[in-house]
C-alpha cells in the first residue's frame, strides 16, 4: 500500500472521532477572539463620569533621569516593594530633559504612597494652559498614580494633585485630563490614532467619524478641545492593535448648567429602583457631550436597579435625554462603591436616535462590563434589557443570528450575564411573536450644535 492510500485511510478512520462544528461556528470564533484578546491587554482603562482611570505601562527593568533610586540606604521595607520592577521609559514632556525638576518630582509627599525608590516620572511637560506631571509608584504588589497640576511655568513644589492617588494596573497606555486637553502616553514608536466623535445622519443614523493619526515618535499625543465623550483612541503596536475604544467620559462636575434640572417627575414614573445621584450624573454627562447646559432638558428614566451581587453591589440606570436639537439619546450607566467610600460610576450606553423618536414598545438591551474599583480586575459582564409591556420572554442572539439563550423578564427587566458573541435581544410575547427586537448598544459621540 502506498503512502497516500494510507494516509487517506487513517485520515478516514479518524473522521467520526471528530465533533460536529458549533452551530454558532462564528459567534463561537467571534468569543474566544474576544477572550483572547481581553488576556492579552489586561484590564482596559475604566473612565467613569465621577472618575478617569488611567493603566500604566509594564517595560523592563532598568531606568534614567533619576529614575533608579534603589540602593544601599534604602529604607523600605521588602514586603512593599515585593515583585517591583521598574519601569524603563525615560521621563517625557517638554520638561522631562530637567534632571532636577524631575527628581524634585519624585519627592512630592504622597499619603501612604509608595516608596520614592519605585516612584518614577511618567509625564511632565506644558499641557494647555498649565504645567501636568504624570508620577506612578509601586507599593504592596500595585501600582499607583499620581496626577499633578499647576500654572504655566509652575516649579515642581507649586503642583498640587489633581485628585486622590489611583490604582493602576499594567496596561497598554495611560492618560492626563486637564480642563482644556488630554495627554494620550503610550510606548515609544506606537502609533496613535483619534476619532473625534460620531455624528448623526439625515436619517438619524450615526456615523462614526474615521480615525486620524495624532502624537509623534515618543509615544505621546497632546489633544486640545477633544470631546471627552464622544472621542475615542486606538494605539498600534508592531502592526497590531493593542487598544480601541472610548478615550474617556465627561465629569459631571466639570460643567455648570444644571440648575432646572428637576428629575422627580421622571423618578416617581420609572420601572424599577432608580438612584437619583446616577441618574443626575448620566444627564448631565449627555448634556456636556453634546455640548449643551443640563438644566431644561427632558428626561424620562427608564429603568433603574441593581445588577450586581451581595458581594460586589453594582447599581445601574437606563435614561432617555431630549436635547435642544431635537435629538433623543439613550443613556445608561452603573455604579459601584470606591475602596475610598465613595462611589465609582462607569458608562454602558449611549446611542443617538432620532428627532422626535418614541421608545413605546421598544426593547432596550443595555451591556455592562464590571470591574473592581481597587485594582481595575474584570468582574464579569452584565445583560439588561428594558422590555415593552407584554413581554413574555426574551431571546438573546449571537453575531451569526443563532440564539444563544431565551430569558423571562422580571417585571419590566431582565438582568443576567451577558453572554459572549451577543448581538442583538429580541421581546417575545406569551405565543412567541416577537414584539420589538435591537442590537445591544455602544457608546456612541453625539453632534455638537
Amino acid at each position: 500500500m502506498d503512502i497516500e492510500t494510507r494516509l487517506r485511510d487513517d485520515l478516514a478512520s479518524r473522521a467520526t472521532d471528530i465533533a460536529a462544528a458549533p452551530a454558532d461556528l462564528y459567534g463561537t470564533v467571534l468569543a474566544g477572539h474576544r477572550r483572547q484578546q481581553r488576556r492579552r491587554l489586561g484590564v482596559l482603562a475604566a473612565g467613569a463620569c465621577a472618575l478617569v482611570a488611567a493603566v500604566a505601562v509594564p517595560l523592563a527593568a532598568g531606568g534614567d533621569g533619576g529614575q533608579d533610586r534603589i540602593g544601599p540606604g534604602s529604607s523600605s521595607a521588602p514586603a512593599l516593594t515585593a515583585g517591583y520592577e521598574p519601569y524603563a521609559v525615560a521621563p517625557r514632556g517638554s520638561l522631562a530633559a530637567d534632571p532636577a525638576y524631575v527628581d524634585a518630582l519624585l519627592g512630592t509627599p504622597w499619603s501612604g504612597g509608595p516608596p520614592e525608590e519605585t516612584r518614577h516620572v511618567v509625564f511632565a511637560g506644558d499641557v494647555g494652559g498649565g504645567t501636568s506631571a504624570l508620577v506612578i509608584g509601586y507599593r504592596d504588589g500595585g501600582w499607583t498614580a499620581l496626577d499633578l497640576r499647576g500654572p504655566a511655568g509652575a516649579a515642581p513644589e507649586d503642583l498640587a494633585p489633581a485628585g486622590e492617588p489611583q490604582p493602576v494596573d499594567p496596561g497598554a497606555w495611560m492618560q492626563i485630563t486637564t480642563e482644556d486637553a488630554v495627554v494620550v502616553i503610550a510606548l515609544p514608536g506606537d502609533a496613535i490614532e483619534v476619532s473625534p466623535r460620531q455624528e448623526p445622519g439625515p436619517d438619524g443614523v450615526p456615523t462614526s467619524a474615521p480615525y486620524r493619526p495624532v502624537g509623534d515618535a515618543t509615544g505621546i499625543a497632546v489633544l486640545d478641545a477633544v470631546d471627552l465623550g464622544a472621542a475615542a483612541v486606538r494605539i498600534t503596536r508592531d502592526g497590531a492593535v493593542v487598544h480601541e475604544g472610548p478615550l474617556g467620559t465627561a465629569q459631571a462636575a466639570a460643567e455648570g448648567g444644571v440648575d432646572g434640572l428637576d428629575l422627580g417627575a421622571a423618578l416617581a414614573a420609572a420601572a424599577g429602583e432608580p438612584d437619583e445621584s446616577l441618574v443626575r450624573q448620566l444627564v448631565v454627562g449627555a448634556a456636556v457631550a453634546a455640548g449643551e447646559p443640563a438644566g431644561g432638558l427632558a428626561v424620562e428614566v427608564l429603568w433603574g436597579g441593581p445588577i450586581g451581587t451581595r458581594e460586589d453591589p453594582v447599581d445601574a440606570a437606563v435614561v432617555a435625554v431630549s436635547l435642544d436639537s431635537g435629538v433623543r439619546v439613550l443613556v445608561g450607566g452603573m455604579a459601584m462603591p470606591a475602596a475610598d467610600g465613595g462611589t465609582v460610576t462607569g458608562p454602558c450606553l449611549r446611542s443617538l436616535l432620532p428627532a422626535g423618536a418614541d421608545l413605546a414598545g421598544q426593547v432596550v438591551p443595555m451591556r455592562c462590563d464590571l470591574y473592581d474599583p481597587a485594582d481595575g480586575s474584570p468582574l464579569g459582564s452584565r445583560l439588561v434589557v428594558v422590555a415593552p409591556d407584554g413581554t413574555a420572554s426574551v431571546r438573546l442572539t449571537g453575531v451569526s443570528g443563532a440564539v444563544l439563550d431565551e430569558r423571562v423578564p422580571d417585571g419590566p427587566v431582565s438582568v443576567g450575564p451577558a453572554p459572549e458573541g451577543l448581538a442583538a435581544v429580541a421581546a417575545l410575547d406569551a405565543d412567541g411573536r416577537v414584539l420589538a427586537e435591537a442590537p445591544v448598544g455602544r457608546i456612541e459621540g453625539l453632534p455638537h450644535d
